[in-house]
């Protein structure tokens, strides 16, 4: 605070002596006594002023008390005074506690790749019956005479025995069966005729090569007719071939020869030899029994399928279901399952057993899921599967397509990922808690930040992988203009170079920990719960070269933020402390007797009257102290005001009632004097609610007096010094705005109802006596035989007065001269009415009488010190009270009684 403007108060009393005229004629050569008694001085004062026509004991128009003092109503003066008080409150220190409290402490996030790792694996295969399958049939194999032609006959022949072979089960007696459509080689009915007789065989229409038809038994339908493919001449074989493809096929057939010759009706000698038989045949359908059977089989090269480009992973946990569906019209018990890796897969081999299935039932067209568990799994499996079904005694209709379906599929958990990296993504959420019992944003509640710092520290990527982008954002940290997409997002990027007012970044080097620090100016943070939330990105690099992840792998840092300094605020907090001043020596405590600690400051004006005026002691004083800030919120003060006199005493300012301080609060414990904590009673605590808006400062206003304080005391101290140390207290909701405005003005008034026993006064004004040309060499014809000094007084104002006057040289030492000689003047109070006013004037004199060595040395004078103990009468109990127009008359008169020797 800056000190006060040099006043100078004090009483002041001119006195001016005139030269006494010295005889100039030529001598009478006779002796006489002559006497000079010129008046040195007639001065009327009043107590302050000066007034028109009057000078005064305290001069209010010097510089500094000019404005100290007021004449109100009944023409009673007040002492009134009104400063601006600078520094004398400073919330700075509330902004930067509350900053601290604002600030979490330092987290480690970390981002892992189970993302990557947690991979939906799949592998389908199947035992599949694929085709129906039969064995060439050898029909008819007869041979036979022919007495007659031409002949149509039917040969006997056999049933057909249908057993059908799959790539899964066999079938046995089909009764029926429908050949497919698969020709070239398959599905395809030959027949052969050797002519044993001795005459050409055609048709019975002597139409064509001969021919045999083939009926069903038990329809007589056409199966299929074959035309021989030439006319076998005697002793000669003819071939023919017809598709039974898409045919129906029974056990049961009618074989029709239709043979003729040329020439009508012959009786030919001989035989003929005829074989009919099937290449293999494949069946889309077939109805047929199926006998109980045990069978292993085996599928190779399943692919495992992820969803990256797996080459192989060890897992660490999964929930993998095996589903098994029946399509066939029996049973089938899987007895064991075996999936085996074809690759080695990190320490495991090729071959490894990654799942054994027992023994499990699956009911024709039911579809049974098993979950399974695999340690190991390569790109490429084999699985082998024992099964065995206990058939059918009846026949069923079994289809090619029939099979035994499983597919394997679920999340798998990886402890080791083996793959090519194809740009796979990964992220972690998380928050950064703001632990604190004083600070608590509510939803929209808010800091914006004028300095501060968010740390990455030792950010490493732990990963065998290159990272194209890794990206930190913070959704509760916002840019301007601060809306909901301003997030501050921290990019890392390969190929990019470092651009920090973009929050850009080169991308992160695998294995080597960086640390980036990222300014905070201007960014808002909204840290709803007290907490800030995080999201780290990663994509990986899309690379042909094998890559390995592993479950430990991971991107982490130290997040810090560090050196926060509000710009603005919005906060909710409870019982927020801050100091008031500055802990120099960061001891924890406030002291108020150390310089650098306290605040000082002074009431323009008091400072130098305290210096004149001392033993003071007033009643009815208001003291009105007005703050006026931008803060918004409501807070309590506590502070420690202490007054310094002149002459070094101390006081405490001390509130009572609303303004008391409870002796066991804690908030004062910090609070010293010299070292020794302060108590409740020397301490005042001020409470205050801030603004609704930091745009529009508020006032509030103080009134100190008797009821609520010391002040009457406080202030009689006259103190030159005023010396605060305090703490401050905030609750509910607060707006802090940068910059801070918190401005202090002290009104200060004190009618002069003077209490005092003594009130001393003192003073020192120019006095130049150097051209008093007073005869004092003994060998002179003139000679002072008498000189004396007398002061008349006329007293209207209702203090009695002790003064003293002493003259000083130069140099300020006294020369030996005083007034009175010895004690001092006692000048009586004017006589007062019940009202503490003076009712007429007290009169009196005081004479000193010069030694010759007063007079010599009279001339040297040049200062004059006055003091003036102003007392109230001793049989006066009440404070009297003093007009402006209340004066003090002072007359000073030099008697200088001359002898001249004439010769």
């Amino acid at each position: 605070m800056r000190r006060a403007l040099a006043g100078c108060l004090g009483l002041l009393l001119c006195l001016s002596l005139s030269r006494c005229e010295m005889p100039t004629g030529a001598p009478d050569f006779s002796f006489e006594s002559s006497l000079q008694a010129p008046l040195l001085l007639e001065k009327t004062f009043v107590l302050l002023g000066p007034q028109e026509g009057t000078d005064a004991l305290i001069d209010t128009t010097r510089h500094g008390v000019d404005t100290l003092f007021r004449v109100e109503s009944d023409n009673v003066l007040a002492l009134v005074a009104e400063e601006e008080l600078e520094d004398f409150v400073q919330l700075d220190e509330l902004s930067r506690t509350l900053a601290e409290r604002a600030t979490p402490a330092p987290v480690s996030v970390a981002a892992g790749v189970d993302d990557v790792l947690e991979q939906d694996l799949s592998a389908a295969y199947s035992f599949d019956l694929q085709v129906l399958r039969i064995a060439p049939l050898a029909l008819v194999d007869t041979t036979m005479p022919v007495p007659v032609l031409p002949l149509e006959a039917s040969l006997p022949s056999p049933p057909a025995r249908l057993d059908l072979g799959t790539e899964f089960i066999d079938l046995q007696e089909g009764t029926e069966v429908m050949l497919g459509n698969v020709t070239g080689g398959v599905n395809e009915l030959h027949v052969l005729l050797y002519n044993g007789l001795d005459v050409p065989l055609t048709d019975s229409r002597v139409a064509s090569p001969p021919r045999l038809r083939i009926r069903y038994a038990d329809t007589g339908e056409l199966l299929q007719e074959v035309v021989l493919e030439r006319v076998p001449q005697p002793g000669e074989t003819a071939a023919g071939m017809a598709s039974l493809a898409g045919k129906r096929l029974v056990p049961e057939l009618i074989y029709e020869l239709d043979l003729g010759t040329y020439g009508g009706a012959a009786q030919p000698n001989g035989a003929i030899q005829l074989q009919v038989w099937t290449t293999t045949l494949e069946a889309d359908r077939a109805l047929a029994a199926v006998p109980g059977q045990t069978v292993q089989v085996e599928r190779q090269r399943i692919a495992v399928a992820g969803e990256s480009q797996l080459l192989g992973a060890v897992l660490a946990s999964s929930e993998l279901t095996l589903t098994l569906h029946n399509q066939l019209p029996v049973t089938l018990q899987i007895e064991s399952l075996q999936i085996r890796t074809r690759e080695p897969v990190g320490g495991y081999p090729a071959g490894y057993a990654a799942l054994q299935l027992g023994l499990v039932a699956v009911g024709p067209g039911e579809t049974v899921t098993v979950p399974v568990q695999l340690g190991v799994v390569s790109r490429e499996v084999d699985a082998v599967a024992m099964v065995s079904t206990p058939g059918s005694a009846m026949p069923v209709d079994v289809a090619a397509a029939d099979r035994l379906e499983m597919e394997l599929q679920g999340l798998a958990r990886l402890n080791t990922l083996y793959f090519y990296p194809q740009g796979e993504t990964f992220q972690t959420d998380g928050s950064i808690a703001i632990e604190s019992d004083e600070v608590a944003f509510a939803p929209g509640d808010y800091v914006t930040l004028a300095d501060g710092q968010l740390v990455l520290e030792d950010l490493l990527s732990t990963l065998d992988v290159n990272l194209d982008t890794l990206q930190l954002s913070f959704p509760d940290i916002r840019r301007p203009p601060y809306g909901p997409g301003d997030t501050l997002v921290i990019r890392f990027v390969r190929g990019a170079v470092d651009d920090p007012g973009r929050y850009l970044f080169a991308g992160l080097p695998a294995g080597s920990a960086v640390t980036r620090a990222l300014t905070l100016r201007d960014l808002r943070l909204y840290p709803a719960q007290n907490t800030l939330r995080y999201h780290i990105y990663g994509r990986l690099e899309t690379a042909s070269q094998a890559r390995a992840l592993e479950a430990t792998d991971s991107v982490r840092a130290t997040v810090r933020l560090e050196g926060l300094d509000l710009k603005d605020a919005h906060v909710q907090v409870s019982n927020l402390t801050a100091d008031l001043n500055d802990d120099v020596n960061g001891d924890g405590l406030l002291d108020v007797a150390l310089d650098a600690e306290a605040r000082i400051s002074s009431v323009d004006g008091l400072d130098e009257l305290s210096k004149r005026v001392s033993g003071l002691q007033v009643q009815g004083t208001d003291l009105t102290l007005s703050l006026t800030t931008n803060i918004g919120g409501e807070a309590t003060l506590y502070l420690a005001i202490l007054g310094r006199a002149a002459d070094g005493t101390t006081r405490f300012l001390r509130g009572r009632g609303a303004y008391a301080v409870a002796p066991d609060d804690p908030v004062i414990a910090p609070l010293r004097y010299n070292g020794s904590p302060l108590g409740a009673d020397q301490l005042i605590r001020l409470p205050f609610v801030g603004t609704d808006d930091p745009d529009r400062p508020v006032t509030h206003t103080y009134v100190l007096d008797a009821t609520n304080s010391n002040i009457d005391e406080f202030l009689s101290l006259l103190p030159q010094e005023l010396r605060v140390v305090g703490r401050v207290v905030a609750e509910g909701a607060v707006q802090l705005r940068q910059p801070l405005t918190v401005t202090a003005r002290a009104g200060l008034r004190i009618p002069l109802h003077i209490a005092a026993d003594v009130i001393e006064v003192q003073d020192t004004v120019e006095v130049d006596l150097s051209s008093l040309d007073l005869p004092t060499d003994p060998q002179d014809d003139v000679q002072v035989e008498e000189a004396r000094l007398t002061l008349r007084y006329a007293n209207g104002i209702p203090l009695a007065v002790a003064t003293e006057i002493e003259l000083l040289d130069a140099f300020e030492q006294p020369i030996g001269v005083r007034i009175p000689a010895e004690n001092t003047l006692q000048v009586a109070a004017a006589p007062v009415d019940g009202q503490g006013f003076a009712t007429t004037y007290r009169e009196g004199e005081v004479s000193v009488t010069l030694t010759r060595d007063q007079l010599a040395l009279l001339k040297q004078g040049r200062r004059a010190r006055l003091v003036l103990q102003v007392q109230t009468p001793a049989e006066q109990v009440s404070a009297v009270r003093i007009r402006a127009s209340d004066a003090l008359r002072l007359q000073l008169q030099g008697a200088f009684r001359y002898r001249t020797r004439v010769h």
